[in-house]
């Protein structure tokens, strides 16, 4: 699901935004969850990661092009969309900063452009990435469709993150690590591991989940039908893709 905020500190802007937003995804059968702010810092200090952020140019404090900025220290992937008053420089001024621009009054068709223009953007991007953190605090990027699991290290505050290839130690907690992880492609089945939906191999129920690479994962029996529920709708959508 598509994690999408709103920053603009006119509330009625905001809020008009946010229901443009929620209709043009009914509209087009996209599942999005969207997060409203009226200032930068407000945004910040929630810590989610967000897909796409919809962010006011000329907010009092921190403008938008500062905030661009703090939000780009902490997540080069995500995507901004500034909402100007500004006009037709605004294009060459800040394009290379930001995916796209709209201009207020916001009218629902320059909406409805930008965000058909992203899911098209992300829908070709076959090798998402995940960012990680070494235990040398340097950043590193994982292939999102390479991950199997996510285990808790014997170690404090360190994840071990099993791959097709390797395996990694990083810097995090479970808990933290699944928060940012799109909840559609990964599931936490235990306190103690994430899996990636795409790389389960087989399940008994109430028992434990066999991963690709023959790993199995305890499944406790309050965790059974939200993991079916996940199972049924990701089978879905590969009959979908003609993947099965």
């Amino acid at each position: 699901m598509l994690r999408i905020a709103v920053c603009d500190d006119e509330l009625e802007i905001a809020e008009e935004l946010s229901v443009t937003i929620e209709k043009i995804m009914s509209e087009i059968n996209e599942k999005a969850k969207i997060y409203t702010f009226i200032n930068s810092h407000e945004m910040l200090e929630s810590h989610i990661k967000f897909s796409l952020i919809f962010l006011d140019v000329e907010m009092p404090g921190l403008n938008g092009i500062e905030t661009a900025q703090k939000i780009r220290g902490i997540d080069s992937h995500v995507q901004i969309v500034y909402v100007t008053n500004y006009q037709d420089y605004m294009r060459n001024a800040y394009r290379v900063h930001a995916f796209d621009y709209i201009q207020k009054p916001i009218e629902y068709e320059s909406m409805h452009t930008v965000i058909c223009d992203y899911l098209k953007t992300i829908s070709s991007a076959t090798n998402d990435v995940i960012e990680f953190t070494t235990e040398d605090s340097e950043k590193m990027l994982l292939k999102a469709n390479e991950i199997i699991t996510i285990m808790c290290s014997y170690k404090r505050r360190r994840v071990v993150v099993i791959t097709t290839k390797r395996e990694y130690t990083f810097k995090g907690t479970i808990t933290g690590i699944y928060e940012s992880l799109d909840e559609n492609e990964f599931f936490m089945p235990n306190r103690s591991c994430i899996i990636n939906m795409s790389m389960v191999k087989s399940f008994k129920r109430n028992e434990n989940i066999t991963m690709n690479d023959g790993q199995d994962v305890s499944l406790p029996k309050g965790n059974s039908k939200v993991f079916e529920s996940k199972l049924a709708q990701k089978m879905h959508e590969k009959v979908n893709r003609g993947i099965l």
